[in-house]
């Protein structure tokens, strides 16, 4: 969800997603003004800084091991394009919980501080509940 075939998410992000709670900082209401002089408004920040805990260190690894997901620098991806697009159909809404769960992620994609990891959380309209809004002819 927080990845594309080509871009991956930092640790910091991943652990965001998955265990950010209600924290939107990505989200901010807030208009704010730059200028080329004086002071620029603060930027937004995590509340606390995210983090694994010691299981999903343990499953992140083992993902690695398996060659499911790589490490290109610090940030993680899936190894094949086609591993990406099966974890992706394992996202399923089948049960209440899980139709929750899968929202807050996504929410949290889109609301984390990274653009590259908004970018790729935002469901393509193939992939959205109501299909694609519009169609084009190329």
């Amino acid at each position: 969800m927080a990845t594309t075939n080509s871009t991956g998410a930092s640790d910091t992000e991943l652990s965001f997603i998955i265990n950010g709670g209600d924290e939107e900082p990505g989200l901010v209401p807030e208009l704010g003004v730059w200028s080329f002089s004086g002071d620029t408004p603060p930027l937004p920040q995590y509340g606390v800084e995210p983090s694994f805990t010691e299981d999903q260190m343990a499953a992140l690894n083992a993902l690695q091991r398996r060659r499911v997901v790589d490490e290109v620098g610090d940030l993680t991806l899936f190894s094949h394009p086609y591993l990406r697009a099966g974890a992706q159909a394992l996202l399923r809404g089948d049960t209440r919980h899980m139709r929750e769960q899968v929202k807050a992620q996504r929410t949290r994609g889109i609301a984390c501080l990274s653009d590259r990891v908004e970018l790729a959380s935002s469901p393509p309209p193939s992939l959205s509940r109501h299909g694609p809004r519009h169609t084009h002819a190329f």
